[in-house]
C-alpha cells in the first residue's frame, strides 16, 4: 500500500468515524487491519504534540552567536570608553568573551 492512500484511507476512516457511520470498534479494526498492510509501519506516540516552532523563529545556537557578537561590541566599547586605548579594550573583550563562549558551548552540550 502507498504512503498517500494508507493516508487517505486512514483520513476517511477518521471522517466515517466522526460523522458517525462507522462505531469505535470497527474503526479501531480497520485502523489495525491498515496498519499491518504497510510493511514496517512505525507507532507513533500520538500523544506527543508536533514541533511547533516557528519557522522564522532563531535555533539555539544561532540567537547564542547573536548575543556573542553583541557582547563583544558592548564590551568593547564600554571598555575602550573606561581605558581609553581601544587595542586594550578589545584584547580584554575577545578573551573574555573567548571563555565565555567555551563555557556555553560546552553547557549547551550537556
Amino acid at each position: 500500500m502507498r504512503t498517500t492512500s494508507t493516508l487517505t484511507e486512514l483520513q476517511r476512516l477518521e471522517d466515517a468515524l466522526k460523522s458517525g457511520d462507522i462505531c469505535e470498534a470497527e474503526f479501531t479494526t480497520r485502523r489495525q487491519a491498515i496498519k499491518e498492510a504497510v510493511e514496517d509501519a512505525v507507532a507513533l506516540d500520538e500523544d506527543v504534540p508536533a514541533d511547533t516552532a516557528s519557522p522564522h523563529e532563531f535555533p539555539c545556537a544561532a540567537r547564542m552567536a547573536c548575543l556573542i557578537v553583541a557582547l563583544l561590541i558592548l564590551a568593547t566599547l564600554i571598555g575602550a570608553w573606561l581605558l581609553r586605548d581601544l587595542l586594550l579594550a578589545l584584547t580584554l573583550s575577545v578573551t573574555g568573551l573567548a571563555a565565555l563562549t567555551v563555557r556555553a558551548f560546552k553547557r549547551l552540550g550537556e
